[in-house]
């Protein structure tokens, strides 16, 4: 009985699915990225969303950045067309340049427990993003698509496994 409540309330926080056909984050890619040219896959692991990304556009310019050596190797070993371009690093500093000259339409990102290993809070996200351009928005992603978020809260650092998005202003998924 404890399982099936907590499965429910997951579910309807948007939490602990990691399933792309049914967390929402497929529903997004498909709305958002048939119009995009260049694409960067921030936190790549094994290449699972990048293959996700060009199975929907396979004309974008995607970028994929891993910092782990080990798991790069894989990235790299899993044989990406020629389009991506694979980064052994992690974005650091160039995206708050990006986010303050309005040149990225829409970031997804994974918060969970890796924030604890990393000494890293959603709120250092939030932080950044808002020093860097306030008028980006925050969703988290639902089942049921992504949900603004209209302003950090601490009661989001559950450490929950979910996915959040940052759409710029203008961005036809934000509306």
């Amino acid at each position: 009985m404890y399982r099936a409540a907590q499965h429910i309330v997951s579910r309807h926080n948007g939490d602990n699915d990691i399933n792309m056909q049914t967390n929402g984050e497929e529903a997004l890619l498909r709305r958002a990225l048939p119009a995009a040219r260049i694409v960067f896959d921030v936190g790549a692991n094994v290449g699972d969303w990048a293959a996700a990304a060009l199975a929907i556009n396979p004309a974008i310019e995607l970028h994929a950045f891993e910092p782990s050596p080990t798991t790069f190797a894989t990235l790299a070993a899993r044989g990406l067309p020629a389009n991506v371009t694979l980064v052994n690093a992690g974005l650091g500093r160039g995206a708050t340049e990006l986010l303050r000259a309005n040149r990225i339409a829409l970031i997804t990102f994974e918060y969970g427990g890796t924030y604890i290993d990393s000494r890293s809070l959603l709120r250092d996200v939030w932080e950044l993003v808002e020093a860097a351009n306030p008028a980006y928005g925050f969703f988290k992603l639902h089942h049921d698509g992504p949900r603004r978020v209209e302003r950090y809260r601490q009661a989001y650092e559950t450490f929950q496994y979910s996915n959040w998005v940052i759409m710029a202003p203008d961005h036809p998924a934000a509306r």
